[in-house]
């Protein structure tokens, strides 16, 4: 037992373009909500479940302290030499693989119609 379904280019065309435009609907709801809005943090601490401030009515938070850092230094060049062999391995290796899974799938599609040309 076999199913046969015939579509003509225009039905075709047509509920690919309802499908576009439900695709495209789908995304806008799924969009269309509110924009987050930023909130102030409640404040923390032992004394902040009771609503005091700390003792003394100093600022509360975390004392920071500045220390001297040295200064940013761009990598060296022997550093970039390797960063661009080893990006460049990365590619060839990736593209590769690549164009192998392509290559595999093609050679199916072509069996796959030859086989269905010679029923």
């Amino acid at each position: 037992m076999s199913v046969v379904i015939a579509l003509t280019v225009a039905e075709f065309t047509s509920r690919a373009a309802i499908i576009a435009a439900l695709a495209v609907l789908a995304l806008v709801a799924a969009g269309w909500r509110q924009t987050a809005r930023a909130t102030s943090r409640p404040p923390r601490g032992p004394f902040a479940a009771l609503g005091i401030r700390r003792p003394g009515g100093g600022p509360t938070g975390t004392p920071v302290e500045r220390l001297p850092v040295e200064a940013h230094r761009p990598p060296s060049v022997l550093r970039r030499l390797a960063a661009l062999v080893t990006t460049g391995a990365i590619a060839v290796t990736s593209g590769a693989v690549l164009a192998i899974v392509l290559a595999f799938a093609a050679v199916l599609a072509v069996i796959g119609l030859t086989d269905l040309l010679g029923r």
